[in-house]
């Protein structure tokens, strides 16, 4: 299981995202899809993680399960920071978001995010306002 101890947003973003437990043609296969759909894959465990979280703050899930839950959307930005499709932009925006979200979920939210400011991104991807790639 990922280490989710609390980690800066410096020292997050110069990291090398963490190498989850893919198969291979799992990792291949989830690549040869469209950026768009991958990040609609991100989104939906975003999505998931946001609710777990209402969960776990109202004492019905623990840590461990939430924890196990943003595996999940780490596994799925994963897929992206790994293909070499993907644009060092898109990459570095995911990996921002990505950071945000542990953040506003597990740490100190350090840009006072709310449900709908640590989304915002995501929402764009999985509602079609940012993608021009069709």
């Amino acid at each position: 299981m990922m280490d989710f101890s609390k980690v800066s947003y410096d020292d997050f973003m110069k990291r090398e995202p963490e190498v989850p437990d893919i198969d291979p043609l799992i990792l291949k296969n989830r690549q040869s899809h469209d950026l768009h759909r991958q990040l609609l894959d991100v989104w939906g465990e975003v999505d998931s993680s946001l609710s777990l979280y209402d969960k776990w703050k109202k004492g019905q899930a623990d840590r461990t399960d939430l924890e196990k839950q943003l595996e999940c959307v780490h596994n799925c930005c994963f897929v992206i920071y790994s293909d070499e499709k993907a644009s060092k932009g898109i990459k570095w925006e995911l990996k921002v978001a990505e950071w945000e979200l542990y953040d506003f979920i597990l740490w100190d939210n350090r840009f006072n995010n709310n449900r709908k400011t640590v989304t915002i991104w995501f929402d764009e991807w999985c509602y079609d306002t940012t993608y021009t790639g069709k």
